[in-house]
């Protein structure tokens, strides 16, 4: 796909096979978009064109699958409405080449150059990288990917905070990691791995930094993991070569189970079928996860050595 002119539109086996691949379950399909799940089905089935639907509930569908609305519909995308023909335009403003833009925001031009040609989506580069191009490019990760930006500023963590900026701005708003989950459409287990630094912001994918972002009201850019330097990290930290830490697995075992509980509460509070069900599925994961993790220490609560 180039990032002008007419491009062939999904069918509707492809759309079901994206919707799978990326995990996506029809009862969320249904609740990002307003679409009963009746009509999700037939669409996919190929029984009904997409062309029935509203633009809005078009570009809904879009974002949740990560992919160009002009995908569903075939027609000719318009300005801005992609996040690559957004970097194209501001690099060109600049009168910076694609190698160029890589090189002053410190990225590999080969992964950028896709996003730059339309090759991929914006909403599936790493976080890191965007994060990286819109410093380079003086804008931010919302404004490259086409959606809205925080009306409002935000503070950083003070000095002395140890814990991720996620968790910083999560709790300084008074939210469980399962109201989170529900704000940005996200699940509790993500949320959990990036607070406990399993993985590092940059290195998922760019929709969940801006749908937890969103979730927040604040910039992608606020929640970045951030390298020695004071630059976006695009990569999981290594982890450090140390012993293992009964304290590390006792904080993981501990925010498994809190994220069960939240899950748990917020399922008794609502009156939806597919929220309830998507929930105390949530809430099964995470006690599975914290049992898994107490199988890492004796009876006498002592950590048990790794595995060679």
């Amino acid at each position: 796909m180039s990032g002008t002119g007419r491009t062939i539109p999904i069918g509707a086996a492809e759309l079901r096979a994206i919707r799978e691949r990326e995990s996506v379950l029809e009862q969320t399909l249904a609740r990002l978009t307003g679409i009963d799940m009746t009509t999700i089905e037939r669409i996919e089935k190929g029984e009904t064109p997409l062309t029935t639907l509203e633009p809005d509930q078009i570009r809904q569908w879009a974002k949740t699958l990560g992919i160009n609305p002009a995908r569903l519909t075939g027609e000719t995308p318009q300005e801005g409405e992609d996040g690559t023909t957004v970097i194209r335009r501001m690099r060109t403003k600049r009168g910076w080449s694609c190698p160029q833009l890589a090189e002053h925001a410190n990225v590999p031009y080969r992964s950028l150059r896709q996003y730059d040609s339309g090759e991929r989506d914006t909403a599936n580069m790493a976080a890191g990288i965007l994060a990286r191009v819109a410093i380079a490019l003086d804008t931010s990760m919302e404004k490259l990917s086409g959606r809205p930006e925080p009306d409002h500023a935000t503070d950083d963590p003070p000095a002395g905070w140890t814990g991720t900026r996620l968790a910083w701005h999560r709790t300084r708003q008074g939210l469980s990691q399962a109201e989170l989950a529900i704000r940005a459409g996200q699940t509790t287990q993500t949320i959990g791995g990036i607070e406990t630094r399993r993985w590092a912001t940059g290195s998922k994918r760019s929709r969940i930094i801006l749908d937890l972002a969103a979730g927040l009201g604040i910039q992608a850019l606020d929640l970045m993991d951030q390298t020695p330097e004071g630059k976006p990290r695009m990569n999981d930290p290594k982890p450090a070569k140390t012993e293992h830490s009964a304290t590390a697995d006792d904080l993981v075992y501990r925010n498994h189970v809190n994220a069960a509980i939240d899950q748990l509460r917020l399922a008794a509070r609502t009156t939806d079928t597919g929220e309830r069900i998507r929930l105390l599925t949530g809430a099964l994961t995470d006690t599975g996860n914290a049992i898994g993790q107490l199988a890492q220490f004796d009876s006498d609560g002592r950590a048990r050595p790794p595995r060679k």
